[in-house]
């Protein structure tokens, strides 16, 4: 096998498991703080968006505005979200994160992070100074893809 074939297997195999590991890990969170992957999911874009509208999450992630409605009316009364009326327009209600919504994120956020952290324990100093070039390019590769793009055949 030439050498960029083998570095291409080896970062697709390296990229499952990672996606793995987090996955599995942020599951085991969702979980045990009584939400679904869905519901965390909205979390997370109502967060970086800083508030919207239930048919703007219903765009973001390809469903109804009844479904979306469903997942949102939900996350209202476990406290997670908020729902005001839009100050130009009474007939749209802007959704924000509670205080409970920016913790629940916050902790979500520090369980990826301590998992990531537990991963590069394992690695001793000197590999993860030779890997830093890599994935300082990866992570700059990765960055003008998304700002041009949203699947791998556009």
């Amino acid at each position: 096998m030439d050498k960029a074939l083998r570095f291409s297997a080896q970062l697709q195999q390296f990229i499952g498991l990672l996606l793995r590991m987090v996955m599995q890990n942020h599951y085991r969170f969702v979980k045990q703080n009584g939400l679904t992957m869905p519901q965390m999911m909205i979390l997370y874009h109502v967060q970086r968006a800083g508030g919207c509208t239930v048919s703007e999450v219903g765009e973001e992630f390809g469903i109804s505005s009844a479904a979306a409605s469903q997942l949102i009316d939900r996350l209202v009364q476990q406290g997670y979200l908020t729902r005001k009326e839009h100050p130009h327009d009474r007939r749209i209600k802007e959704n924000s994160l509670t205080e409970a919504g920016i913790q629940i994120v916050e902790a979500s956020m520090n369980a990826h992070q301590s998992c990531v952290a537990d991963l590069v324990s394992r690695i001793d100093l000197q590999t993860q100074q030779q890997m830093l070039p890599f994935l300082e390019q990866m992570v700059e590769i990765l960055q003008r893809w998304f700002a041009t793009k949203t699947y791998c055949d556009e």
